[in-house]
């Protein structure tokens, strides 16, 4: 068994190991709680070992980071002065130093996963320790549904401790069926809380500098470090290099974060050695991870980077957001491990009771492509067939199995296939590692340079843009130039590289070309500029492109709209691989792409071309068109007429066109507008026996009366030959079209010998204009409907105005005529104006006979 530390080295968490222990004999997994500084990372996995389950198996100690991961090794291994690899071992990604003697193995997160799914069972280990779990990453917490999937079907030896400095322990043994909770208490100093945010116009990254600077002037005559939490690599290197700039060599300025040297993580962690105060520049890394002596000063910008799915990758990215509150608390305690601090927040005390209490867990906000491909491996054909601490939420979760599916990784039926396999093998994003395979299968079909573009694309795209700055192009050709190939104009004379991120790819690049090209017998080509696209287009098929009329505008594959600038260099190219896009609707823009051809399309896409007939009434065009389309998605690659459509199908695109363009798209003329009105005018009087000719209900049965007329028309030109009248007339049966002129007569014969037209447009009833002097001798108004409604007359004057509009004409020669008559007869004297209208003949002429 592992010796207990000595007397003078104990830390808070040796008092309660005890009863740890304890715990571990009467149940599968306990929950520690347990504050920063107590020692619990570096103290619980020795003291696992030898425990009578154990039976001789190892420690796993999973850290959510590869610096917490190798700080955590090497803190135990000091201890019990060793190096990392004899007892305590340590495995991540890329490191890993075990030997037959070790017996605590610190391992990242992925590695876990990847060890329980090439053994679920976990063989020679005996518990498994899952520390800093409040920071719930969906590594954390597949991995830890996986082993509770294994403690109940395979290992109920298997022990597991869930630790962590801060989480809601009660309710998290609810969740995870379990009472065994043990508390460490570790008080920590006071800390003062001030809170001093930027200054108009200047940002909270652009505040810290100032801020440190301002600190380092008022506490000159004091000892103890500043630790400032920022978001990410690229403000910290920002700061860093202004730091340095302006503070001089009296204080030592360091960066800690992921991307770093591991010497370099390691200096950020130790106290100078030329005895200076320090500066360290963290990301969120220093909360709880990592024990950083000597820190007494906090200044902490609250913001932090997490994993959310971006719609625009198709992956996730880490977007910079707001620390909780739980978060900038843990903060805060860095200033109070040794003594009394300070902590600076850079914002106000009423935006910090805004801030979310805690950080939601990853797996609720992140892409779960990576993770549904991880569950096909495990053997689960749903997620529901795992204990969740947080189920994967259904809408994403059925989108990523989408995705794999796409990519070939699985089948219909969620089971993993030996291209998903492969995938899986290759440890990384399954599109990008789709992309690799694809790759790779061209450079063995001899097209040379296929797999180092491969690698380099894929490095390029798997973590923050290789270049920098506002107007960086959005060829991704100008990233890979950055990892070797020709050299070309891609717009870098106006882009700044971010040398961080080109190390980084060009060494990510380098262990997968080793790795894929390991089996190679011919050698393999340099990068190849000219398949970026194509390779590119392995990994995002639906984002395949073709521009619109407009340039800078394009369609993607599915089905969405995106653009880039006019002036951008990718504008005018016909197809684009479109690898990243920001924004959404209308208004997504094009981050990066590169060129690629259809005759690349249709050589490694071809399976995804689709031929069909399609038709209908086109809205660009306003008519009928039938055609033979390929199609790429929603778009269309070529596309020629189709010479004999389906006849219901054409009658059902036509009476689609007078829907959307309205009756107008028929042509009428006078006699068809009367006809609908006389139509209109019997509806109005019996709504039983006439059918309603308005627009709205015309449009509704257009099948009743157009589709008879429409014979043999195939456009639009063919429906506007259709007489209106005609159509109409199948609105009624025989016996309506004889009641039809009975009823509501097209003409009226009057005194006067004329056959005048009845209006029946006017709003007040069926109207007759008609000239004063032919309705002489006519005692009372015409009548239409059998004599159920008269005729309103509009009696003009020999020149065609009206004098008077009634309904009642013999009222009208009794009361009103001999005003109207005194009036004509000084304008038209020369007209007839008898005195009574009664006895005069009625006249069609318009003078006096001489």
């Amino acid at each position: 068994m592992t010796p207990s530390a000595p007397a003078s080295s104990r830390l808070p968490i040796d008092e309660v190991l005890p009863e740890l222990h304890a715990a571990l004999k009467r149940q599968r997994l306990v929950i520690l709680q347990a504050p920063p500084g107590t020692g619990k990372t570096t103290r619980v996995p020795p003291s696992i070992v030898g425990q009578p389950w154990m039976a001789h198996n190892k420690v796993i100690v999973l850290e959510p980071r590869r610096v917490a991961a190798r700080a955590a090794a090497h803190r135990m291994a000091t201890e019990r002065g060793e190096k990392i690899g004899q007892s305590i071992g340590l495995r991540t990604r890329f490191d890993t130093r075990v030997s037959g003697a070790t017996q605590v193995e610190v391992v990242t997160e992925g590695v876990l996963t990847r060890m329980l799914l090439t053994d679920p069972g976990l063989s020679g280990y005996g518990t498994v320790i899952f520390d800093e779990f409040h920071e719930r990453s969906i590594h954390a917490d597949t991995a830890l549904a996986f082993v509770r999937e294994t403690t109940d079907a395979l290992r109920d030896d298997l022990r597991v401790i869930v630790m962590s400095a801060t989480f809601d322990a009660a309710s998290l043994a609810t969740r995870l069926q379990t009472d065994a909770i043990i508390t460490a208490e570790a008080p920590l100093h006071p800390v003062e809380i001030r809170y001093e945010p930027p200054l108009p116009g200047q940002t909270v990254d652009q505040a810290v500098v100032p801020t440190v600077i301002e600190l380092l002037k008022r506490t000159a005559d004091q000892t103890g470090d500043i630790l400032v939490f920022m978001a990410g690599a690229g403000a910290i290197n920002r700061a860093e290099r202004d730091l340095v700039r302006k503070v001089g060599n009296d204080v030592a300025i360091t960066a800690l974060h992921g991307s770093l040297p591991p010497e370099a993580q390691d200096q950020a962690l130790q106290l100078d050695p030329n005895g200076r105060r320090k500066v360290i520049l963290s990301t969120p890394i220093a909360e709880t991870s990592v024990t950083i002596d000597g820190v007494r000063t906090v200044v902490d910008t609250g913001r932090r980077r997490r994993p959310e799915i971006d719609h625009g990758r198709g992956m996730s990215r880490l977007r910079t957001t707001t620390a909780s509150r739980a978060a900038c608390d843990q903060r805060a305690g860095r200033a109070g491990r040794q003594g009394p601090g300070v902590c600076i927040r850079l914002w106000t005390a009423g935006e910090h009771e805004h801030r979310p209490a805690n950080e939601p867990p990853e797996i609720l906000t992140s892409d779960l492509t990576s993770l549904a491909l991880q569950i096909a491996a495990w053997g689960a054909r749903q997620p529901s067939e795992l204990p969740w601490l947080d189920a994967p939420p259904t809408i994403a979760m059925n989108a990523a199995r989408a995705v794999l599916i796409d990519l070939g990784a699985i089948d219909n039926d969620g089971q993993m296939t030996n291209h998903g396999k492969a995938m899986h093998e290759l440890g990384t994003e399954p599109r990008l590692a789709h992309l690799l395979l694809r790759a790779k299968s061209l450079e063995i079909e001899g097209r040379v340079g296929a797999l180092a573009t491969g690698c380099a694309v894929a490095a390029a795209l798997a973590d923050r843009d290789l270049l920098r700055g506002r107007d960086r192009p959005t060829d991704l050709r100008a990233r890979v130039e950055q990892l070797g190939g020709r050299p070309g104009n891609r717009g870098r004379s106006t882009a700044g590289v971010d040398d961080g991120a080109v190390h980084q790819a060009r060494a990510v690049a380098k262990r997968w070309n080793d790795r894929l090209g390991a089996d190679l017998t011919a050698p393999r080509g340099e990068i190849d500029l000219d398949i970026v696209g194509l390779v590119a287009s392995f990994a995002f098929p639906e984002r395949l492109a073709q521009r619109r009329a407009d340039t800078g505008s394009f369609l993607l594959a599915s089905g969405a709209g995106v653009s880039t600038s006019p002036n951008d260099g990718l504008a005018r190219e016909r197809w684009l691989a479109v690898a990243e896009t920001e924004g959404t609707g209308g208004a997504a823009q094009i981050r990066m792409a590169a060129p690629i051809t259809i005759e690349e399309i249709e050589a490694y896409h071809g399976d995804r071309l689709t031929e069909s007939e399609t038709g209908g009434w086109d809205r660009r065009t306003r008519d009928v068109i039938f055609e033979t389309q390929n199609r790429l998605g929603a778009i269309v690659v070529s596309r020629s007429p189709l010479s004999d459509p389906d006849r219901s199908s054409v009658i059902e695109a036509l009476l689609a066109g007078v829907q959307r363009e309205g009756l107008s798209l028929l042509s009428w003329d006078r006699a068809d507008e009367r006809y609908r009105s006389r139509l209109a005018f019997l509806h109005s009087i019996d709504e039983d026996e006439w059918p309603a000719v308005d627009d709205n209900r015309l449009l509704a049965q257009l099948d009743t009366w157009l589709t008879p007329a429409l014979g043999n028309a195939k456009r639009r030109s063919d429906v506007e030959k259709i007489k209106p009248r005609e159509a109409l007339a199948n609105l009624i049966d025989w016996r309506h079209s004889r009641d039809l002129d009975r009823l509501a007569p097209t003409h009226i014969d009057v005194p006067s010998g004329s056959r005048l037209p009845v209006n029946y447009d006017s709003q007040g009833g069926p109207a007759l204009p008609v000239r004063l002097q032919e309705v002489f001798g006519l005692d009372q108004s015409p009548t239409v409907a059998n004599g159920q409604v008269p005729i309103t007359l509009e009696l003009l004057s020999p020149a065609h105005r009206p004098v008077q509009i009634t309904s009642d004409l013999a009222g009208f020669w009794a009361t009103g005529y001999a005003e109207v008559r005194k009036e004509m007869r000084g304008r038209y004297p020369k007209h007839h104006w008898p005195e009574d209208p009664m006895s005069a003949a009625a006249t069609s002429r318009t003078k006096r006979r001489s």
